[in-house]
């Protein structure tokens, strides 16, 4: 992905283990996470992180 291309869309979302299982903190609160999505090739992906 280009270094120069920008997000269309920002949002928080909880963060998942690899069975889609929350993930969550001390205090049994889910841990939340960035998901930025960008238009890639004519279509749409997501990506997570912090």
């Amino acid at each position: 992905m280009p270094r120069f291309q920008y997000p269309i869309s920002k949002k928080m979302v909880p963060l998942t283990d690899s069975n889609g299982k929350r993930i969550l903190n001390d205090n049994k609160q889910p841990i939340m996470t960035r998901e930025f999505t960008y238009k890639v090739k004519g279509q749409t992906k997501s990506f997570r992180g912090s």
